[in-house]
């Protein structure tokens, strides 16, 4: 099982056009994908993130990914469609979800949310 059955997303590294759409971090992934002219290729993906909140910079743990690790902290963009958020922190006690719109927080909440991410938005979800 390559996607994540509750909110269809690899489980490992997602490319779409040449692009990175999804990527748990930690250690590196390979990934198979096909480039230009048909040519198959083979990639070694490596994801490194960081936040900065008022507390400090923060390490990234997922981008676009089907979960965010225990104590991480995950960033979700248009790219990740519709899928419920909540899903993604299954079985934490505490999380929270915050909506960052042209460099402002525009919402907070105490579960991650459901629907798909406006573009131009990014939500942190946290566990």
């Amino acid at each position: 099982d390559f996607f994540d059955l509750g909110t269809g997303a690899p489980l490992g590294p997602g490319i779409r056009d040449g692009r990175l759409v999804g990527m748990p971090s930690g250690e590196a992934r390979t990934a198979a994908g096909i480039g230009p002219d048909d040519a198959g290729r083979i990639l070694a993906l490596y994801f490194d993130g960081t936040v900065t909140l008022p507390s400090g910079t923060h390490t990234l743990h997922a981008y676009n990914a089907a979960r965010v690790p225990d104590g991480g902290i995950g960033l979700y963009t248009a790219q990740w469609g519709d899928a419920d958020r909540a899903h993604t922190v299954d079985g934490a006690g505490r999380t929270a979800e915050v909506t960052v719109a042209d460099g402002r927080v525009r919402e907070t909440a105490v579960r991650p949310g459901r629907g798909p991410v406006p573009e131009g938005t990014t939500v942190l979800v946290g566990r």
